[in-house]
């Protein structure tokens, strides 16, 4: 397993690990009938999540020199259209409001966002950009891009528009949501992040 980089503490990860597109478990393979169509559907998983992890590798690579874990770019950008509350990132991330705590932590200490009162709810916290995190706002996006081109660029336009129809369908469908999660209890060294994976247990208060 790859070691990931970053600079800011607090660092999460929302989602699997990543890896080198080649470790995405044993290949498949059964008897005709239904066992061959299971068989299909594993298969079919194995791949998406291959190319999800090579995904994933990319764009941790190339916000490692912004000094943000994908997680942290994901709070950040959540703020590109104005404040939000706590427990609004932590819905819109699909994890714990004690996760959000740790990754708007780790983006305030190096001041890229501000925490102030909710004027409408004194129980609440409002997170907004800082001058200094919208302007980190381009160099972003143009980093997770560069990323996602080298791996969905290759694709035809054709195949492109396939491969969105696709995934769309299988993310509008509800069964497939996934129970907000929180990330593993790993402590900051020197030259390398705090942890950056989640386990699906644990509760919180982030407001």
């Amino acid at each position: 397993m790859e070691q990931r980089t970053g600079t800011i503490r607090g660092t999460a990860a929302v989602d699997a690990p990543a890896g080198d597109g080649q470790d995405g478990g044993a290949s498949v393979g059964g008897p005709g009938g239904q066992g061959a169509d299971a068989d299909g559907v594993l298969e079919l998983a194995d791949l998406l999540g291959r190319a999800v992890r090579r995904l994933h590798r990319g764009t941790n690579e190339a916000l490692a020199p912004l000094g943000l874990s994908r997680a942290q770019a994901r709070v950040v950008h959540l703020l590109a259209d104005g404040p939000l509350r706590m427990a609004a990132i932590a819905e819109r991330l699909a994890v714990v409001p004690r996760t959000v705590t740790d990754l708007v932590d780790g983006v305030e200490a190096a001041g890229l966002v501000t925490r102030r009162p909710d004027p409408g709810d004194r129980r609440s916290t409002l997170v907004a950009l800082t001058p200094a995190g919208r302007q980190l706002l381009d160099r972003m996006d143009a980093a997770r891009r560069a990323s996602a081109e080298l791996v969905i660029g290759r694709l035809a336009p054709p195949d492109r528009a396939v491969l969105e129809r696709v995934l769309r369908e299988l993310v509008a469908d509800p069964s497939g949501a996934c129970a907000p999660s929180e990330p593993a209890a790993t402590a900051a060294t020197p030259g390398r992040p705090a942890g950056d994976r989640f386990a699906d247990n644990g509760t919180g208060g982030a407001r």
